[in-house]
């Protein structure tokens, strides 16, 4: 079986990113890639104007009440946007953290440890499934609540009147975009978290092989300790290079 890869360590949140045409690296463009980009960009921008419009409406009746009701909702939804567009504008950062990955000395482990970069790589995709799943699931019960319960209302209330079509229109835009920014948000949330713990999980090997390191050549023991120290000193270096961009 071939030793898995640190880069599998973010597979999951990878997955996602790039399903939701936000993962934009080494990835072949198609004709369905930017459908979906275009059809994800527009419907996020039109749910962003309803909401800005909301709270302008709000401003000028001079509804704080409404307002401070409105404004953790509203800015959650804002701010993922923000996010995404931010983590699209930093794509050449992402490349060169991504290619830190491919650098051989981070898979140059003593046998002993390779099954805590094993461990600490399928927990990390463990945690990121379960974790997930669980909020798809509640997010999910949470937009159906109409399905299963006389209660209805939007993800986001508006004050201003409606047609009956754009009732309809305006209820599948925001299920739409409530779950596709939260999936989005989520994604984030777990590709920082699982490249934090990589880099966890190296700087706990390296220093692990560092203390139980011993000379194997008795003629010439010092050589071989400042050898073996220099490459330490080269892999540590690396890795907070990654933990830099990270």
């Amino acid at each position: 079986m071939e030793p898995l890869k640190w880069k599998n360590a973010f597979k999951t949140s990878q997955s996602l990113l790039t399903w939701c045409e936000v993962w934009i690296l080494d990835k072949k463009r198609t004709w369905i890639s930017n459908i979906k980009t275009t059809f994800f960009a527009l419907a996020t921008i039109i749910f962003d104007i309803t909401l800005l419009m909301e709270m302008q409406l709000l401003f000028n009746r001079r509804d704080y009440e409404a307002i401070s009701i409105h404004l953790a909702t509203l800015s959650l939804y804002v701010g993922f946007t923000i996010k995404i567009i931010m983590f699209m504008r930093k794509t050449e950062q992402l490349r060169n953290l991504i290619e830190l990955f491919d650098w051989p000395g981070l898979d140059d482990i003593p046998a002993q440890f390779q099954q805590n970069k094993t461990r600490s790589i399928m927990s990390s995709n463990f945690i990121s499934r379960f974790y997930f799943i669980t909020v798809s699931f509640n997010i999910t019960l949470y937009l159906n609540r109409p399905l299963y319960s006389s209660y209805f209302e939007y993800p986001i209330e508006f004050s201003y009147p409606l047609p009956y079509w754009g009732k309809y229109c305006l209820i599948a835009l925001q299920v739409f975009c409530v779950y596709y920014t939260v999936l989005v948000g989520i994604a984030f949330d777990l590709l920082h978290a699982s490249l934090a713990r990589t880099a966890t999980e190296l700087l706990d090997i390296l220093c692990k092989t560092i203390t139980s390191f011993k000379p194997v050549n008795k003629d010439n023991p010092e050589a071989e300790e400042l050898k073996f120290l220099t490459n330490c000193a080269i892999k540590h270096r690396h890795i907070i290079r990654k933990v830099v961009l990270i």
